[in-house]
This record gives structure tokens, sequence and C-alpha cells, in this order.
């Protein structure tokens, strides 16, 4: 079960645009969730889109600080 849940097979995916990412991130944070981890398949890329495309949107969201 832990190899499992490591690999994230216990994980909720968010896919979808970035303003659908942010909001299922904002669901989450008012169902009282104060953190989350974040993963991709491609790690690299996934950094780049979350620096360019979701941080700007989750400032604005009041959901991270800049």
């Amino acid at each position: 079960m832990a190899a499992n849940m490591i690999a994230g097979y216990g994980a909720l995916p968010l896919v979808g645009t970035p303003d659908q990412v942010v909001e299922g991130i904002g669901d989450f944070a008012e169902a009282g969730l104060d953190g989350l981890t974040l993963s991709w398949v491609d790690y690299h890329a996934g950094i780049e889109q979350f620096d360019k495309a979701l941080r700007p949107r989750l400032v604005e969201a009041g959901l991270r600080a800049s």
C-alpha cells in the first residue's frame, strides 16, 4: 500500500486549464486544506507551467503569497 501511495495512486488529479486548476485548488482550500503536493508527468515542464501560468493566478485568487 505504501508503494501505491508514493506512486500517487491515492492522489486526486487536478486536470484542466490553468483557471480550472486554480479553481480546484481554491475548492480544496475552502474545504479546509492548507497545503498540497503538486506533481507532473514531465516535472520540468510542469514547474515552468506552474511559474508562468498557475502561480500568478493563485496569487490573484489569494491562495498564495506573491
